[in-house]
């Protein structure tokens, strides 16, 4: 069958931030810190919440519930706020802290070219990046790139999924929503555990994207289940393997 839609990871596929430059331990460190200081909560005790209410949402989805409204609700209550108080903080943090993460977040060579390509080709794109980010900050990073005017079929977000990778069904609500099935559906990233694996066991095809950073992947013995459908080392390079399929 042939692939009629494809999801694309975002941070180290479509965006390659600049050496050293964490993303998400950025994230963790501001978001903290707001709610440290909106709450008069110490900053340890802050991440700790934070981190076992996000591993608890990735492990175990709620699949009636986005992520969105099982984090907040989690923050809540471990410390001890509203989640009315937790929403204040958490736009304070997006609007203020959120746009700060801009510098060091830089576009992969290829990204556009590659992209626009698949829009022509008349393929159905989403962004599937993993969803423990607002709406809001995953339109940000894509304007960031310049990718943001694209009319993509889907953006994950914790607004707008209902779990996150590498949960099976993180990648089969995206396809859902894409109006396609998981057998014409392909995934594009460069984590074998949160690209790969999740969406192999969802039934889409896979393609991992080696470079710089995960080049040492392709020297590990990958079991069966690791395993992709194809290899990438550049982006441009996926279209080809797309004429291929």
């Amino acid at each position: 069958m042939p692939i009629k839609c494809v999801l694309l990871d975002l941070d180290q596929t479509l965006a390659s931030p600049s050496q050293g430059y964490k993303f998400q331990d950025l994230i963790l460190e501001g978001y903290s810190k707001t709610l440290s200081r909106r709450f008069n909560v110490p900053v340890e005790k802050v991440v700790n919440v934070v981190v076992s209410v996000v591993m608890e949402a990735k492990a175990s989805p709620t699949i009636n519930t986005t992520l969105a409204e099982k984090m907040f609700y989690g923050f809540a209550k471990g410390l001890g706020v509203t989640i009315i108080d937790i929403l204040d903080a958490t736009d304070e943090y997006y609007f203020n802290e959120f746009p700060k993460l801009k510098e060091g977040y830089r576009r992969t060579p290829g990204a556009y070219e590659t992209v626009n390509a698949l829009f022509e080709k008349d393929y159905r794109v989403a962004i599937a990046t993993d969803p423990l980010i607002r709406l809001f900050g995953v339109i940000l990073r894509l304007k960031w790139i310049g990718l943001d005017k694209f009319p993509y079929c889907h953006l994950s977000s914790a607004d707008t999924s209902h779990a996150a990778k590498p949960h099976p069904y993180f990648f089969k609500e995206i396809v859902e929503k894409c109006g396609c099935k998981v057998e014409e559906s392909v995934m594009v990233g460069d984590l074998i555990d949160n690209d790969i694996v999740g969406a192999k066991k969802a039934g889409l095809k896979t393609i991992l994207f080696v470079h710089d950073v995960n080049k040492d992947i392709i020297h590990k013995r990958l079991s069966s289940e690791e395993k992709p459908d194809f290899i990438i080392h550049k982006l441009p390079e996926l279209l080809e393997i797309l004429e291929k399929i």
